[in-house]
């Protein structure tokens, strides 16, 4: 991938995960370029038969995705074992 086909806030981020020292970086580039460079739709994903859809959030993202949905009464919300 060409860095000009990438937002330049992404850059820095892109060069942790492609030097091989970051699994973090290296799973939040490919979530970021699998929804076309949209933080917010990593957060909304809905393919959990990506090998990486359960690594796509920190822990604390994920404790406080889970809390934002049973504060909202959502039934449909699923909860981590």
């Amino acid at each position: 991938m060409r860095s000009d086909d990438m937002p330049s806030r992404y850059r820095q981020l892109y060069q942790r995960a492609m030097s091989g020292k970051s699994l973090k970086s290296a799973v939040r580039a490919h979530c970021l370029m699998c929804t076309g460079w949209q933080a917010r739709e990593v957060r909304a994903c809905t393919a959990p038969t990506c090998p990486l859809y359960v690594h796509r959030l920190s822990a604390r993202q994920a404790a406080a995705d889970r809390r934002d949905g049973d504060e909202a009464g959502s039934e449909d919300s699923v909860r981590a074992p």
